[in-house]
């Protein structure tokens, strides 16, 4: 998505409304990690003394894969991002060139550093079964669970 920003060069504290969709073609952080829908934004660039800050909401649904259970399942982000043009901080991925900002890379950054390393599809997930791989949400199995370190395997013996 490009953002024209010409009109607000003449005047301080000018401000203009922005609202789209970025285009994100077949980016995705990870195999497990899938964008679902358009990325959407919408907020405002404003002129602060000829600095230009762009302030936007970003909202997108994404697929994932549970930590747990391994089940695929949709959740909603909403992130907003807030970024000066011309900053030594994001001159890696806002180039200005005549007056237009392309705005999809700065897009791609505040989501993934918006992304956490685990999901789960509900608090209530039990996961799968460590010894046959059966998924517990949707039955039980027999299997015995209780693990013992293997240095106090000696003492089981005891018990007997």
């Amino acid at each position: 998505m490009i953002i024209d920003y010409a009109s607000l060069l003449g005047a301080d504290s000018a401000e203009m409304q922005v609202s789209g969709v970025v285009d994100l073609g077949d980016f995705n952080i990870a195999d497990d990690i899938l964008f679902a829908s358009p990325v959407e934004v919408s907020g405002f660039v404003k002129n602060f003394g000829g600095e230009i800050e762009i302030n936007l909401d970003i909202k997108s649904d994404y697929r994932l894969t549970c930590a747990r259970c391994l089940k695929v399942f949709e959740k909603s982000m909403s992130v907003n991002m807030v970024e000066i043009l011309n900053s030594e901080d994001n001159r890696d991925y806002l180039v200005p060139e005549q007056n237009k900002v392309d705005i999809t890379e700065a897009v791609k950054t505040n989501l993934l550093i918006n992304l956490y390393d685990r999901y789960i599809c509900s608090e209530n997930c039990k996961g799968l079964c460590p010894v046959c791989g059966a998924d517990l949400n949707k039955t039980t199995c027999n299997c015995e669970t209780e693990e013992i370190d293997p240095r106090l395997e000696v003492l089981k013996k005891f018990l007997k």
